[in-house]
């Protein structure tokens, strides 16, 4: 194995690395200092508010790129010249890359966020499935975007039916191009991007839903339900971790998602049953038969589905 002499060097000598992060902390901390009113702002917009009662950050989508870009360069700049001086050092906004997209979390407030995000046109060409474009995801949450560089066409596709089941997709064109703005309720809004000019550079401002909502992805033809999922990293994270549990037969782990099925959003409930039934069936059938005798309980239809087909694959379930 080959170790770089800078790699081996901040081994032997830890204190570089943490001198390092000083510097990256520091350059974070000089952008905030700088930017109060836009930061208090940000506070109020997670905790609820809309971006009409934010001025310091509806000046950033107001329709002309200037003082979203001022913003960005702003952040950047400072965050480029302390890598330079420490290439090594830890960058500490949260960040993200797959080839084609690339984002830059720079400001966290409550359920509010404020990123950067590139999509890099040759790679996003190139892993483009033409089938993707007759799909929509709708995903819960406020996000308000200004195109910083680059451009390209989009449509925002809105769903107009309240059924859960079936959308009813109805679309307008979007031109993206330098100070282009938009704003999305992702609940029922949805942008989707056609093509890509030049590389696409945006400025995100994004709220995550105060109440667990799923995500669902329809067909848009159709309005066929494709797929749903949590739309929360948390309820995910949980959703992995009893995967995870079952799939390591830890039966002790059963009194727990018995407890986690009995209360809370009915998605993660739903999931914890499935986990139950298969770690402890005994367990998970008490709690089934308890959900299915709650009338108001909005698990109790699909309940008495499973616990139906149950009793007709095998008669020993009706006892």
């Amino acid at each position: 194995m080959r170790i770089d002499p800078e790699l081996a060097a901040l081994r032997a000598d830890p204190a570089a690395l943490v001198q390092g992060a000083q510097i990256t902390a520091a350059a974070v901390q000089g952008w905030r200092s700088r930017r109060p009113d836009m930061l208090a702002d940000l506070v109020r917009f997670g905790a609820g508010a809309g971006l009409e009662d934010c001025p310091g950050l509806a000046a950033l989508f107001a329709g002309d790129a200037a003082a979203a870009i001022d913003l960005a360069n702003d952040a950047l700049g400072g965050m480029a010249a302390a890598m330079r001086a420490a290439p090594l050092a830890p960058v500490p906004w949260r960040h993200f890359a797959n080839g084609v997209l690339s984002s830059l979390v720079i400001a966290i407030a409550g359920r509010g966020s404020l990123s950067l995000a590139m999509l890099d046109r040759a790679a996003w060409t190139a892993a483009r499935d033409p089938r993707g474009a007759g799909r929509v995801s709708f995903q819960p949450g406020v996000m308000h975007a200004c195109v910083l560089a680059g451009g390209g066409t989009a449509r925002v596709l809105r769903n107009r039916s309240t059924d859960p089941d079936c959308a009813r997709i109805e679309a307008a064109p979007l031109i993206l191009s330098r100070g282009t703005s938009y704003s999305i309720d992702g609940e029922r809004e949805a942008v989707s991007i056609d093509r890509i000019d030049q590389t696409l550079v945006t400025l995100r401002l994004h709220r995550k839903p105060a109440e667990a909502t799923p995500a669902r992805q329809y067909d848009v033809a159709s309005g066929r339900l494709i797929h749903q999922a949590a739309a929360r990293q948390d309820e995910s994270r949980a959703e992995l971790s009893m995967a995870l549990l079952r799939a390591m037969e830890r039966r002790d782990a059963a009194p727990l998602l018995a407890d986690l099925a009995r209360a809370g959003e009915p998605a993660s409930r739903w999931q914890a049953l499935r986990e139950c039934l298969a770690i402890d069936s005994a367990m998970g059938l008490d709690v089934l038969c308890r959900i299915v005798e709650c009338p108001g309980d909005p698990l109790a239809g699909p309940a008495r589905a499973v616990l139906d087909r149950l009793c007709a694959s095998d008669p020993a379930f009706r006892k």
